[in-house]
């Protein structure tokens, strides 16, 4: 099993979004199975994907009641696997962490010995111990940014030693925008060939998915963020393949 986590270092990114519609386009094409993991606490992945509202079950009270998360997935739709987090209390997911990071450990040693594809995991904002953890064991790590102020400072402050795992892309991209536009080359000349030429645009098609209980491709397949999502997923594809 390999492993792709979504992350960001500043909040209302779209990693969640992002994360359902990118998992259902890569599990309806041509490459390796698929599924979805949730390691965020705000438990929201699963409403992207067709859980109902009411739902409390996830992977964490599984894992904690020594029954194989796997087998209790979640199916969308399409027949895509996902796991959310489950309705926890915050004094459960506030832990130390080694303690999350032992929690992820199993979690994916769990799940490895029945699947054997890529595991999209949808991670918290960083920096965040479950965040760390899903850095940790990942194969790959897509970091979603946006062309603002707010996330280049982010960015500059939080930047780490160079990683080959990690790629960049652009979330939310108004090109239209002056400020955006220079920011987009700043982007580039910071983070060079892991910024993926992709950009995802901001489309109203996006914010509506949720309330439309819809998968885009279904709501909005002729959208400009399907089309853009596309492109980013044949990008990641050309990486899982290698």
């Amino acid at each position: 099993m390999k492993v792709l986590s979504l992350c960001s270092r500043v909040g209302g990114s779209g990693r969640t979004t992002l994360a359902a519609q990118l998992a259902e386009i890569l599990h309806r094409g041509p490459g390796p199975d698929v599924a979805v993991l949730e390691l965020d606490p705000q438990n929201v992945l699963g409403l992207y994907l067709g859980q109902d509202v009411e739902s409390e079950e996830g992977w964490y009270h599984r894992l904690r009641q020594d029954q194989p998360p796997m087998a209790g997935a979640f199916e969308s739709d399409s027949g895509l696997r996902f796991l959310p987090f489950g309705s926890v209390a915050e004094a459960e997911h506030l832990q130390a962490p080694a303690e999350i990071n032992a929690h992820v450990s199993r979690l994916l040693e769990s799940i490895s010995a029945v699947f054997d594809g890529w595991l999209l995991v949808d991670t918290p904002r960083q920096v965040s111990a479950w965040a760390s953890a899903a850095l940790d064991h990942s194969t790959l790590v897509l970091n979603l940014l946006r062309a603002d102020a707010h996330s280049l400072a982010t960015h500059v402050r939080q930047a780490g030693p160079p990683d080959e795992r990690q790629l960049w892309l652009l979330n939310q991209f108004e090109p239209a925008q002056p400020l955006q536009a220079d920011l987009h080359v700043v982007w580039r000349d910071l983070l060079g060939a892991q910024l993926l030429p992709e950009t995802v645009h901001r489309d109203r098609a996006l914010t509506e998915v949720l309330a439309a209980r819809a998968e885009l491709a279904t709501y909005s397949p002729n959208s400009q963020a399907m089309h853009d999502l596309h492109g980013v997923a044949r990008r990641l594809l050309g990486y899982m393949q290698a």
